[in-house]
């Protein structure tokens, strides 16, 4: 038995024939193989190549980044010539000034621990990013424990 193409003017599809009630693909005869074994009508894989301007090169796609810190309790200090009464610097490997994370707590897996990082971490009120570096701040209370981080960038 030979293999028939179904057209249609945006589809091409190969139908495969084999023995009568034939379920299975490794029952089929004349089966290609390899994708020379396809005849290119043109139209296709010209409309895909010329579709690709609409697609985003790897350098223009968005790309995210995962950075982890820990602000210590032992590290907050009275932050002067600002309205903050408290602040720290934590060193960062790779984050950028113009980066905007989504920072947020990592918390410990035993429940005490874990509580009292969160109860620190509703003390912190801002983040910012600096090249390298950022400054933590908290508004009214002082952490005592010290509160595990991640933030997370898309570039």
């Amino acid at each position: 038995m030979s293999n028939n193409f179904v057209k249609h003017p945006n589809v091409q599809v190969l139908m495969l024939k084999g023995e009568r009630g034939t379920t299975d693909y490794n029952d089929l005869i004349n089966k290609p193989t390899k994708l020379s074994d396809f005849t290119n009508d043109g139209v296709f894989v010209t409309n895909t190549t010329d579709d690709l301007v609409n697609y985003y090169t790897k350098a223009e796609a968005a790309m995210t980044a995962l950075y982890t810190a820990t602000l210590l309790a032992s590290d907050w200090q009275e932050a002067t010539g600002t309205t903050v009464p408290y602040a720290q610097i934590v060193d960062v490997e790779g984050i950028l000034e113009t980066d905007t994370p989504i920072v947020d707590v990592v918390l410990d897996t035993t429940a005490s621990i874990a509580t009292a990082q969160l109860a620190a971490w509703g003390c912190v009120s801002k983040i910012t990013t600096y090249n390298g570096y950022i400054m933590a701040f908290c508004m009214e209370t002082m952490p005592t424990t010290d509160i595990p981080i991640q933030l997370k960038v898309v570039r």
